[in-house]
């Protein structure tokens, strides 16, 4: 019983090494095109009208550099909303919602991801979602994901507007971990075997 525990831990010991010495800064920025216009922004109704903004994550100058290693998913900004404008008219937000993602970098890539919007908006209140099915787009081998989710927009009046978007960016662990072990992963396999050796003795006698 006692091998077989002191062989796991050995084995968590080395994945975790393993994936730890291959953590990766990934560089990335958002750029966001609303259906109705073409744009970043869009204007929505005629008198009194609402303008639905997007405002995206980094920039091709300066991208979002987020560190992601093989253990689990990392939460990411990917951007916000911003309502401004509006009246005591309801304003019908309609079309589709476009997010593109722009690797830079090593395994520089684009990807795309689509949300729907609906519902209608005053200057205080209304409801209007953008509605984001479970999309994910893989660029090399990181991942770019948002949540099946329907994201609330607000009116000016709540949080002057103001809506993040957020998401999870993953990463596969290189084939190459298991076939050559990094010298963060040796250094926890000599103690491992140490361990192993003692266990081994002491059974002996």
């Amino acid at each position: 019983m006692k091998m077989k525990t002191l062989g796991r831990l050995l084995s968590v010991g080395v994945l975790l090494a393993a994936a730890t010495a291959h953590a990766q800064s990934v560089q990335f920025y958002t750029v966001g095109t609303f259906s109705a216009s073409g744009g970043a922004s869009a204007m929505f109704g005629t008198r009194d009208p609402l303008t639905l903004t997007f405002v995206g994550a980094g920039s091709a100058a300066n991208p979002t550099a987020v560190t992601v290693d093989a253990l689990g998913p990392t939460l990411a900004s990917f951007g916000q909303f911003i309502t401004t404008g509006g009246g005591v008219r309801a304003n019908d937000l309609l079309g589709n919602f476009t997010l593109n993602v722009f690797q830079v970098g090593a395994g520089a890539g684009t990807g795309t991801l689509i949300g729907s919007l609906n519902g209608s908006l005053t200057r205080s209140g209304g409801i209007a979602t953008l509605a984001l099915g479970a999309g994910s787009v893989t660029i090399g081998n990181v991942t770019y994901g948002l949540p099946a989710t329907t994201l609330a927009l607000v009116p000016r009046s709540v949080n002057g507007g103001i809506v993040a978007l957020r998401g999870e960016i993953t990463r596969a662990l290189p084939v190459s971990i298991a076939s050559v072990p990094e010298p963060a992963t040796l250094a926890l396999v000599g103690p491992g075997l140490a361990l192993v050796g003692t266990a081994v003795r002491r059974r002996r006698r």
